[in-house]
């Protein structure tokens, strides 16, 4: 529908101009929400897809399997589509990915191979991949400064509100309509890239950005400090998703809906810093920032494992979603500020590659640290190795970031 097309059906042409903009401010707020949905849409049915494939040890590890194939979709997704959108246009990129997301989410809904699950699942992880690097991207060009700042804020709190969403509602949809349904809900992408098709949005040029370094020949190869703090920070912030379970069954809070409303603070909270976030950054700037949410992560550590019951696991639950929940919107905001905006699409494929490596490690080395210390004291070591980072990355880390 063009403007023509617009003001003879009535709508006059600054009107729809109008509309498009908001489509396009709407498809960057809550794309990566559909991120979100890779594990929430399906956290509630494990167990069931468990039993499908044979229950006992072998269906607990394919149902994992299918959750885990869409995160190692995702580290392959981020390097390799990071470089291809340096060549191909990122709008286009973006559609592709919301077409990739939702044939390869929905196909749990018909598939009934594991392998050929294994496979869709990969594929709907580049997918998310594609929509979290052309998404951050685009608003790296529409916006700047401060402005920039609360977007990401803003499109962090529509992830946790995805989140909250999908962890009370596909439980009742499985239930209403078995767990294959909850696969269909990867279907929602198709109407997002309807209204990307009708959307404005500020296309990324070739060039230098605003706000980046004057870099002709820039190399993300340079910022490998940055994405190995970006690797450690994720180790550290899952500690709680992966293992505060394993905490509350040895304080035998065992109740999967007990367990699910504790989870659910980190959710609420998650969605209270981001609205938050860009009026934090604007008051105390982008070094205090990250200083604060390093010793926010280390004091919800700290709280449950000083926790002396669910009371104050709960308050650590939150304090965990209300600081470590602003990693992500940090450290994008950090690398378009850096990166040359045609590069900027490359940087932050890399930047997902090692959130999900942070991700995947944290099992290799929490688990471990349980076992030799204990549940809560593993999360009071943990807490304890981000104060300290916290203390050191504030007195060495270059204060340009402000």
């Amino acid at each position: 529908m063009n403007q023509q097309a617009a003001t003879s059906a009535g709508l006059p042409a600054s009107r729809w101009t109008n509309t498009r903009l908001i489509f396009g401010s709407v498809v960057l707020l809550t794309a990566t929400g559909f991120n979100s949905l890779l594990a929430t849409a399906l956290t509630p049915v494990l167990s069931t897809i468990g039993e499908h494939f044979g229950g006992g040890t072998i269906g607990a590890l394919t149902a994992q399997n299918i959750v885990t194939m869409a995160a190692i979709g995702i580290m392959i997704g981020g390097p390799l589509l990071g470089v291809l959108t340096r060549w191909i246009n990122v709008r286009h990129m973006l559609m592709l990915a919301f077409l990739v997301y939702a044939v390869g989410g929905s196909a749990g809904m018909y598939l009934d191979s594991a392998p050929a699950i294994f496979a869709a699942r990969l594929l709907q992880g580049i997918g998310a991949a594609g929509i979290g690097i052309t998404t951050t991207a685009l608003i790296g060009e529409k916006f700047q400064g401060n402005d920039r700042a609360k977007f990401l804020g803003y499109r962090d709190a529509f992830v946790a509100l995805f989140g909250f969403i999908a962890l009370n509602g596909s439980g009742m949809l499985a239930e209403a309509a078995g767990w294959r349904a909850n696969f269909g809900l990867y279907l929602l992408a198709l109407p997002m890239l309807g209204i990307l098709m009708l959307a404005i949005i500020p296309e990324p040029e070739k060039g230098i950005s605003r706000d980046a370094p004057d870099a002709p020949k820039f190399s993300v190869l340079r910022l490998w400090p940055t994405y190995l703090m970006i690797l450690a920070c994720n180790v550290a912030g899952y500690m709680l998703y992966l293992n505060l379970s394993f905490l509350l069954a040895g304080d035998d809070v065992t109740s999967p809906a007990v367990q699910g409303r504790i989870f659910a603070a980190s959710t609420v909270m998650h969605f209270v810093g981001g609205m938050l976030y860009g009026r934090i950054v604007a008051k105390i700037g982008a070094r205090w920032m990250f200083t604060a949410i390093l010793c926010g992560m280390a004091l919800s550590d700290f709280v449950i494992g000083f926790a002396p019951n669910t009371f104050w696991i709960v308050i650590g639950t939150g304090l965990a979603g209300l600081s470590g929940g602003n990693l992500l919107v940090y450290f994008s905001g950090l690398l378009l500020g850096k990166v040359p905006t045609e590069n900027r699409p490359q940087a932050i494929g890399v930047m997902y590659m090692s959130m999900y490596v942070g991700q995947f490690l944290n099992p290799f080395v929490a688990t471990p640290l349980r076992a030799l210390v204990g549940n809560h004291n593993a999360f009071l070591v943990v807490g304890a190795a981000l104060l300290t980072f916290a203390v050191i990355q504030f007195r060495v880390r270059d204060a340009k970031q402000d």
